[in-house]
């Protein structure tokens, strides 16, 4: 049975022991990444030498990825009012000061976010969440003091898990290969804890990775590094179940295309019987009438039940195209939306953990005080909307919440300081204009 969560002990990736471990991880890795492999060989369709191919795995992806996905995450520093501040220096003995800014704070994640091309990271960790169950990124300072946090493929890269309760993530390993000069394959490996970084090649070189092929991995000491993150420095999200989104409509949807083969195939005998035998052409009817029949409903069925088990809606539903208002549109979502709560969950988790790491980086260098808990991760999904009904709904809010947030959710790009600033330039201007009488 395939084990979807790599699990061990602390000690065994301490430093002293990683180097007689080193082979028995890849062991354990190696099956679950090529079973990802053939997760997203199921979703391209690129290798499948069938005839008949209708690439539901692809479309069911494209549709969830894209609604999950699509938008990119917010990330918003909650203001705490003087009130707030004080009760909770006195029951909790945190300190709120200048340090803590959180206008400040904000301006400092938008330049991170927008350094490192936010909305591209979240869709690309989605896509790969929906397709082989598991996504990852690194999380970085590079030579120009930068904070980094880059998407890496999930059919080289897993992560090993302690047996905490909950569990907690002590390692990642990485795995990549490079051709010789005879067409054979050196495997390379990354290992990185959150206390080193080491890096190992296998001697033993191959003509392709299978579970049958003996492996020699030896560390390449030169390329050792230490970790001086407080924490294991990558985003790692894995489905505690171990599935890809349409991985148990699979089955569902070979049977749609054997349906369709079995007609290919029936209807090219027919036509080839027809041909020799003339009398039999007068069946022609019959015979096809009932398969059409017979057939329709085979493949509606497989299709339907494909569709639910994955959530997705079928866009091309009649209803579906007639719907006009985006709460009706949210209605016919909501199967999906169940099916990716969990996702939800786990994501908004690891993104926090990610700007924690972050936050902690900052105030370690810059001698800053800022709390990581004051960020709230904003996730929205993607689905179209009337720009007058979001603009209406906004608006009615004005009063309630501030100029600056209602300015920001509108449908426009606006930047809401830039905006509140160019009003008040304005009204300046305005009242300079009216005491001189113009």
């Amino acid at each position: 049975m395939l084990v979807e969560k790599i699990q061990y002990s602390d000690e065994f990736l301490k430093e002293e022991n990683i180097a007689g471990n080193i082979n028995v991880l890849w062991e354990k890795a190696r099956p679950i990444l090529q079973h990802r492999k053939q997760l997203y060989d199921r979703y391209t369709r690129k290798n499948d030498a069938n005839d008949v191919i209708v690439a539901l795995e692809f479309y069911i992806s494209t549709m969830a990825s894209g609604y999950f996905g699509g938008r990119e995450p917010q990330y918003k520093v909650k203001k705490i009012r003087e009130k707030q501040k004080s009760m909770i220096q006195k029951i909790l003995g945190k300190m709120f000061g200048d340090k803590n800014n959180p206008d400040e704070f904000q301006m400092i994640i938008d330049y991170i976010t927008q350094y490192n091309d936010n909305s591209s990271f979240f869709y690309d960790c989605v896509k790969d969440y929906i397709n082989t169950g598991a996504c990852y990124g690194f999380v970085y300072e590079n030579k120009e003091n930068e904070m980094v946090y880059a998407h890496t493929s999930s059919l080289t890269t897993i992560v090993i898990w302690n047996y905490e309760t909950p569990s907690q993530k002590i390692g990642l390993l990485r795995y990549w290969t490079e051709n010789s000069n005879d067409g054979r394959l050196t495997v390379y490996l990354e290992l990185i804890t959150k206390d080193y970084k080491k890096y190992y090649i296998d001697r033993m070189e191959q003509k392709r990775i299978k579970d049958s092929n003996k492996t020699d991995f030896k560390e390449i000491k030169e390329e050792s590094k230490k970790v001086l993150w407080n924490d294991l420095p990558v985003f790692a999200v894995e489905n505690p179940d171990g599935l890809a989104l349409f991985e148990n409509a699979i089955s569902l949807i070979k049977k749609q295309e054997q349906v369709i083969r079995n007609n290919v195939d029936i209807f090219q005998d027919n036509k080839d019987l027809m041909t020799d035998i003339p009398d039999v052409r007068d069946l022609d009817g019959g015979i096809k009438k009932m398969y059409d029949t017979a057939s329709a409903n085979s493949k509606k069925t497989y299709f339907d039940l494909a569709l639910m088990i994955s959530g997705v809606p079928n866009v091309m539903e009649q209803k579906f195209m007639n719907v006009d208002d985006s709460s009706a549109l949210e209605k016919k979502f909501f199967p999906l939306e169940q099916v990716l709560q969990q996702a939800d969950k786990l994501f908004k988790k690891e993104l926090l953990r990610m700007w924690k790491m972050i936050t902690a980086r900052i105030n370690l260098k810059k001698n800053m005080e800022y709390d990581f808990r004051d960020i709230e991760i904003i996730l929205t999904r993607n689905l179209p909307t009337s720009d007058k009904e979001i603009t209406d709904n906004w608006l009615k809010l004005r009063g309630l919440l501030s100029d600056k947030t209602v300015i920001e959710h509108l449908p426009y790009d606006l930047d809401g300081e830039s905006e509140l600033a160019e009003m008040e330039a304005q009204n300046e201007a305005n009242r300079q204009k009216n005491e001189k009488g113009f």
